[in-house]
């Protein structure tokens, strides 16, 4: 055989980078096709989503502000979307008495308690909890809708009835 003819062979049986990429190209597409639902939580996380409470609490309202914090009550926040679902209310709100920080002259923080009346310019605090869907990282919870919760963050928030100013007090999982 001569030499010329081993060239063609040689050349016939060469191996290109084009072939490698296209054989790979295939092996993803039947692996995304037998994966495709392993590969839709990957990207969408909704595997991680649970179900979360949020506890709150409402600063300085009249006691009858509770009646818009009642069991089942949706609670949503503004966007700029709109209205984003914040989540729905487990409970009646309970209403505390109001409580305030004094600081004193040696820097030490007192608390003034100021009880409920039936006098409507009264004011009390209220607590309550909502359950919400998200994801929680870092101690910031991601709802479902794409809204930031954290403890310590104060936003408003309303029902269909009235509109409140709430405080995240404690996120927990739900189990």
């Amino acid at each position: 055989m001569n030499e010329q003819s081993r060239k063609k062979i040689a050349a016939k049986n060469h191996f290109h980078v084009l072939d490698l990429a296209l054989l790979l190209l295939a092996l993803f597409l039947i692996v995304g096709i037998w994966q495709r639902d392993n590969l839709r939580f990957l990207f969408e996380g909704e595997r991680d989503k649970s179900s979360y409470s949020v506890s709150f609490s409402v600063s300085a309202v009249p006691p009858e502000a509770a009646a818009l914090l009642t069991a089942d009550t949706v609670l949503y926040t503004s966007t700029e979307e709109g209205n984003t679902e914040l989540g729905r209310l487990l409970d009646d709100a309970r209403v505390l008495p109001r409580t305030h920080l004094m600081p004193r002259e040696d820097g030490e923080d007192v608390v003034e308690v100021f009880l409920p009346t039936g006098d409507l310019r009264a004011l009390c605090d209220l607590t309550a909890t909502f359950v919400c869907r998200g994801v929680l990282r870092d101690g910031v919870l991601v709802l479902d809708n794409g809204l930031l919760l954290r403890p310590d963050m104060e936003l408003s928030a309303h029902t269909a009835r009235g509109e409140v100013q709430i405080f995240v007090r404690a996120i927990t999982e739900n189990l």
